[in-house]
């Protein structure tokens, strides 16, 4: 039954893409400009406007919670890469008969166990 797949494999290069693509999200929901009230103004209605800064409002709120959730997101893929990287450090390490942690692999790219 045994298999090249049978092992677990880990694509690091893209799961750091995906750290850095999380954070460059959390970056642009925390840098978000509230200018809502040059736009409200804009509208010459005054129900209008306030249904624009309602919406700002709401948005705000909603974008501080994506902010949150996406930051906390990445921090959990960062930590998932960090974890199997030492792994497959150690289990290089010991595979190549060095018996301690401190040897090969993990840098980048993928990898195979």
């Amino acid at each position: 039954m045994g298999g090249p797949n049978d092992g677990i494999s880990m694509d690091f290069d893209s799961l750091n893409n995906l750290s850095n693509n999380l954070t460059s999200i959390k970056n642009e929901f925390d840098g978000a400009a509230d200018d809502a009230d040059a736009t409200a103004n804009a509208t010459g209605d005054d129900d209008l406007a306030d249904q624009v800064r309602d919406f700002a409002s709401r948005w705000r709120i909603k974008r501080e919670s994506l902010s949150k959730d996406v930051g906390s997101l990445q921090q959990a893929v960062q930590q998932i890469v960090e974890t199997f990287q030492g792994v497959d450090t150690q289990l290089t390490s010991v595979l190549q008969g060095n018996g301690s942690a401190g040897g090969g692999g993990g840098g980048g790219g993928a990898s195979g166990w």
